[in-house]
């Protein structure tokens, strides 16, 4: 199974939370971008 999961937090927390994702094996790979740029529309 593959999953895509988003989340925010404080660049600290990030890392923190990253870490403990990788080292217990819950992850392979963490992404972590200090900026997120985005677009919606809304009625």
């Amino acid at each position: 199974m593959f999953a895509v999961i988003l989340c925010t937090a404080p660049m600290d927390e990030s890392e923190r939370i990253a870490r403990a994702l990788v080292e217990e094996g819950l992850s392979a790979c963490v992404n972590i971008s200090p900026e997120v740029n985005s677009l919606s529309w809304s009625e």
